[in-house]
């Protein structure tokens, strides 16, 4: 594109001089040079006069929105109440601009110019992250002369050719970044909050709207200057369409509301006795996780529950430096309080580690109450299990205190499809459950990835765990297809004339059903091939030539059948106790994991679970190329 020079302080003309290129549709802007305007003194006062305006910008599902303030101002004057701070650029990019007077015209007027010029010569529209380019490098070589443009804007539009919305924040230092909601002026400091808290990325236009009334409401509330209301316009698929937007209604301050009487559905602490002869209560709050945009913004309330507790027993047995420094130390002022307030945990969570913590005492045990309390943390929902691990981790307690009741736990809930339980059974080290769980995802899933808590997106096993899963389940692959093929290396030197039928034979059988080759079955988990493989009866018949054949008249069906069922049993799973021997150590030295083996080749030697060779290499959690020289080792040492 061969835009129009952007005036800058060396080459803007003088007053009354006539540019060379006034006929050109772009070129005459040069004749519209900075003649009337004077640089500014100081440079905090062009930064505090951009900041009286105000502009907000959202993108949602399939729109932008661009709300600009009405008001313009010059210091504490307001000049105009009908100012329109923004500017269609083509019919699907519109910028809105704060900064000093003489900047935002000059300069919107040759964005303008130059984006429609490139417009009627090339036939075609600029695209809004082409525009936003231009704009920031024109911004940048005026940066580098002696006048800068005290510019800053926001260029909302939509991407015909991507199908989406787009959101530019650029800034009078030439800075520019594609964003979801950004803000310029005083809608900085107070709604940057509200829009993290509220947006996000599938909004639809409503809520779009009512996203955009919470930060003017704000702006209402505690700006001291009038900004007179809102210029709000949408650029979408079908082009910039101005959006009727009401100033008139009245926004009520949180000071008015003090006096007020708490409402009848306010929520009444649910009580729980941990202990009868109690001298504490910890008051657990939990909010909602999420805010939806017809809220007001302030977290929602989900449940408020009371734990009756003793403070000195939670001292002595609770094992956490945080609540043992928490209770008695005098710098914090819950050690002199008889309620205790704990927000955003889940009731529940805390239950299971008080019940852990109480259940040390034999006595309360085997009390009624320990029994009714336990009975109940039993029947916690396995979703909520990441809500003990974190309330754990919150407190600082040891992991090991919870493995006895995560034991009773898992007895009593889980299920034959326990697949979820993955990340639970790995922290609380219940190597039974992990060694069911991984057998069932390596044998039935074609990819195996684990489940993520979505309230809890940082708690997952270690990665190198799901890729030994995948790498145990494309071995067992490699081997069904070695065990299928090995009665074959017989035939090839087979001398009778009915052997090219019988291996014909054989393989057609295979291929028909459906699970053969093996190693093009990867969308099939291996149970579903074996069960595919199980029907191989089913599709072969042996020649009549070859019956009297000795090399022929092999039970095929039942090499098939071995096969399957010994794949079947050949991978037990993933062993903790080998896992815990096989960490990355110091200059990668595993003599533990050596001699964890015995001289009967024990592959399960005083490990809680029993398994075999498999399951020990896949459970090998250092570097792969000693694991390779171990089993070197381990061979050698049987072989001789």
């Amino acid at each position: 594109m061969s835009e129009v020079k952007a005036p800058t302080a060396h080459h803007r003309p003088l007053a009354g001089a006539r540019s060379s290129k006034s006929f050109d549709l772009a070129g005459s802007l040069k004749s519209l040079a900075y003649n009337n305007q004077t640089a500014p003194s100081n440079k905090h006062f062009i930064l505090h006069s951009s900041c009286e305006d105000v502009l907000l910008g959202i993108t949602g599902k399939d729109f932008t929105i661009i709300a600009a303030s009405k008001a313009a101002m010059r210091g504490a004057t307001v000049l105009k109440a009908s100012d329109d701070k923004t500017r269609p650029l083509s019919k699907h990019i519109l910028m809105a601009l704060t900064g000093e007077a003489g900047d935002t015209i000059q300069f919107a007027e040759y964005v303008q110019a130059n984006v429609q010029l490139y417009g009627m010569r090339n036939d075609i529209e600029l695209n809004p992250s082409a525009t936003a380019s231009f704009i920031r490098t024109e911004l940048a070589k005026a940066l580098r002369s002696r006048r800068p443009y005290t510019v800053n804007l926001l260029l909302g539009g939509y991407d015909t050719i991507n199908d989406k919305p787009t959101l530019h924040w650029i800034d009078y230092l030439a800075s520019s970044a594609p964003v979801p909601y950004a803000a310029h002026g005083y809608a900085q400091y107070y709604c940057l909050s509200t829009l993290d808290k509220h947006h996000h990325p599938d909004i639809s236009f409503e809520q779009g709207m009512k996203i955009l009334r919470m930060c003017t409401d704000e702006l209402k509330r505690r700006l001291p200057i009038d900004f007179k209301g809102m210029t709000v316009k949408v650029v979408t698929k079908d082009g910039i369409r101005e959006e009727e937007y009401k100033d008139d209604e009245p926004v009520a301050c949180p000071a008015m509301a003090i006096d007020i009487a708490p409402t009848s559905d306010s929520i009444v602490p649910r009580v729980v006795t941990i202990v009868d002869d109690h001298d504490l209560i910890l008051r657990v709050t939990q909010h909602t996780r999420t805010q939806k945009a017809a809220e007001d913004g302030r977290d929602k309330t989900k449940a408020v529950v009371d734990f009756q507790v003793t403070r000195q027993y939670l001292v002595d047995n609770s094992e956490s430096d945080f609540l043992k420094r928490l209770l008695t130390t005098r710098h914090f002022a819950e050690a002199g309080k008889r309620i205790i307030d704990l927000d955003e945990q889940n009731p529940l969570a805390i239950e299971v580690i008080l019940c852990t913590i109480y259940r040390k005492d034999e006595g309360w045990r085997s009390s009624a109450l320990g029994r009714e309390v336990t009975a109940r943390t039993l029947k916690l929902h396995w979703e909520y299990l990441w809500d003990v691990v974190a309330s754990t981790r919150y407190f600082m307690i040891e992991f090991f205190n919870l493995d006895t009741w995560f034991g009773l736990w898992y007895e009593k809930n889980h299920t034959a499809d326990n697949s979820k339980l993955l990340y639970p059974c790995y922290q609380f080290n219940h190597a039974v459950g992990f060694l069911s769980i991984t057998k069932n995802l390596v044998y039935n899933h074609a990819h195996i990835e684990e489940y993520k808590n979505e309230n809890h997106p940082d708690l997952h096993v270690p990665p190198r765990i799901i890729g030994a899963l995948n790498g145990a389940r494309g071995h067992l692959r490699v081997v069904l297809a070695r065990w299928l093929w090995a009665p074959l290396q017989n035939m090839m030197t087979a001398r009778c004339a009915c052997k090219g039928d019988t291996v014909y034979l054989y393989l057609q059988a295979l291929a028909k059903t459906g699970g053969y080759p093996v190693d093009q079955q990867g969308r099939k988990s291996v149970n579903d091939i074996c069960h595919q493989l199980g029907l191989f009866k089913k599709h072969f018949h042996l020649p009549q030539s070859s019956k009297g054949c000795a090399k022929c008249a092999r039970d095929w069906t039942g090499i098939v059948a071995r096969a399957v069922q010994d794949i079947q049993e050949y991978f037990d799973g993933i062993c903790l106790d080998c896992m815990d021997h096989t960490q990355p150590k110091f200059l990668d030295e595993h003599d533990d994991y050596w001699n964890h083996l015995s001289l009967t080749m024990k592959w399960d030697l005083k490990c809680r679970v029993s398994h075999g060779q498999a399951s020990w290499y896949s459970s090998f959690m250092g570097r792969p190329d000693t694991r390779e020289t171990l089993l070197k080792r381990v061979k050698k040492r049987f072989n001789n």
